[in-house]
């Protein structure tokens, strides 16, 4: 049985997609929103929306800037729209582009989370990664003691990807740091992504 404070998330994270519905003609371009330099433009974009939430009252939007306590905790993951397909399965990765630091990203990409074989059946309360197949497990952010500089605040990626084939093993080789998203892409054959959200992390 869900306890109270469960389904008053679950009630504020269904209310939150309903006036998102409600308030935006169309979806948000995603490719002039949140992909970075490193990932290609592409054409119509699909009507899938992504829902990252650190506690139980709000979801993070485009933009949001969090310390390293608030994102400490594995978020609740979800996603939905008309695009999405019972029939297909997704992949959802999260990536931190600016690892050392912004001025001297060394590790870029640096991955922190892969959830793959994620049904299209999926509903808005059901998370992701109990969904899918956690490939690599959250790996909340955390300052590197082995870098002396100035770590300033890092823009993180939430991805979902349609899977090319339901029955494909998606190849994942391992590395964490320099995370290839581009090579990755290609050899999963995943296409472009069909929807994401950014948040950023203050260091400190």
């Amino acid at each position: 049985m869900l306890c109270l404070t469960t389904l008053h998330f679950l009630l504020l994270l269904m209310l939150t997609m309903a006036f998102r519905l409600v308030v935006e003609c169309e979806w948000p371009n995603i490719a002039d929103t949140i992909l970075p330099s490193w990932m290609d433009a592409y054409g119509k974009t699909p009507n899938v929306s992504l829902y990252v939430c650190f506690n139980r009252y709000t979801c993070v939007e485009n933009g949001d800037i969090l310390n390293l306590d608030d994102v400490r905790e594995e978020p609740y993951v979800t996603f939905t729209g008309s695009d999405v397909r019972e029939e297909d399965e997704y992949l959802y990765v999260c990536l931190d582009v600016d690892s050392y630091s912004p001025a001297q990203p060394y590790l870029r990409s640096e991955l922190h989370w892969l959830v793959t074989n994620i049904n299209g059946s999926i509903k808005p309360y059901q998370h992701v990664a109990d969904v899918g197949h956690v490939a690599y497990p959250y790996l909340p952010p955390r300052r590197n003691y082995d870098f002396d500089g100035n770590q300033g605040v890092h823009r993180y990626y939430n991805l979902i990807f349609k899977q090319r084939r339901a029955e494909e093993h998606v190849k994942y080789d391992g590395w964490v740091r320099h995370f290839g998203l581009r090579e990755f892409t290609k050899i999963n054959k995943l296409g472009y992504p069909l929807g994401g959200v950014v948040y950023e992390v203050d260091y400190g």
